[in-house]
């Protein structure tokens, strides 16, 4: 069944700017007609197919968005779309945002796609509120949309990697060498050590970080052990640095000094003064 039809439009001024993600459009149960755009369109488009089913062509890539199914769209790529089944109702909404390039790659999506939906209920939900704002108050009405988009786009990355194939399967090569990681924080290993957890080379073992966490290892590694850190330093607060450095698998004082602050942005020491 579809739900109420809600068309809308933004035009972002100076102030929008400081918002992260700025939707330009958003359609609700649209029913959505053939469009043919040779030199693309200036937003990122993400649908959610409602009834019917349709066709998509997005530079190379052809697929097909039925119910269940999502897609997204990069801007000014070569596009085109067209209903299969009518009517072809689809939720959409067109947005653009100044990191949006690095956050869809970090979330698993580096290019114009569709898939399907695990958990079509969450995104249901999602559009669902999309309503809600849009019925209400115009007052703050960017702000709302830009962080319920935000939302949405964290839950199909989320529930993305497990209809991943790609995705799924380096996860589950490297999970000997995850488990590995956890059960060794406090120790100092090298590359080959993991790479030999999940028998690859070092160098495969990087393409599966890359291809199933959209990480190198050692990022992944020092993420991990800087989070360590900042709960020894505030479990014991008389606990030497240096002790904590090594407990979380630093052999340097150094070195652990510069991840810290490269991804804390405080030493140590200012972590533990200001918390």
């Amino acid at each position: 069944m579809s739900g109420e039809r809600i068309t809308a439009y933004f035009t972002a001024d100076e102030r929008d700017r400081a918002l992260p993600l700025r939707v330009e459009g958003v359609g609700l149960s649209s029913n959505q007609r053939q469009i043919i755009r040779p030199d693309g369109y200036e937003y990122y488009h993400l649908f959610r197919c409602v009834a019917g089913e349709g066709s998509m062509q997005a530079g190379e890539r052809s697929f097909t968005v039925g119910r269940g199914t999502a897609a997204i769209l990069y801007p000014r790529e070569p596009h085109s779309y067209a209903p299969i089944s009518e009517p072809w109702l689809v939720d959409w909404i067109t947005f653009e945002g100044d990191r949006l390039p690095e956050l869809l790659a970090y979330l698993g999506f580096e290019h114009s796609m569709a898939f399907p939906l695990p958990a079509p209920e969450r995104l249901t939900a999602g559009f669902r509120e999309f309503a809600e704002i849009l019925r209400g108050s115009r007052l703050g009405v960017k702000a709302a949309l830009s962080s319920r988009l935000y939302r949405t786009l964290v839950d199909l990355g989320r529930f993305l990697p497990a209809d991943d194939s790609l995705r799924a399967a380096a996860y589950s090569r490297l999970e000997p060498a995850l488990r590995y990681i956890e059960s060794h924080i406090d120790e100092p290993f090298a590359l080959a050590e993991l790479a030999g957890e999940a028998d690859v080379s070092p160098q495969y073992l990087c393409l599966l970080f890359r291809q199933a966490l959209s990480v190198r290892p050692f990022e992944y590694i020092h993420a991990l052990r800087i989070n360590l850190a900042k709960r020894l330093l505030l479990e014991d607060r008389a606990r030497p640095v240096a002790d904590i450095a090594h407990a979380c698998g630093f052999e340097s004082v150094t070195y652990f000094n510069q991840i810290f602050k490269r991804l804390a942005t405080l030493s140590p020491t200012g972590f533990r003064a200001i918390h």
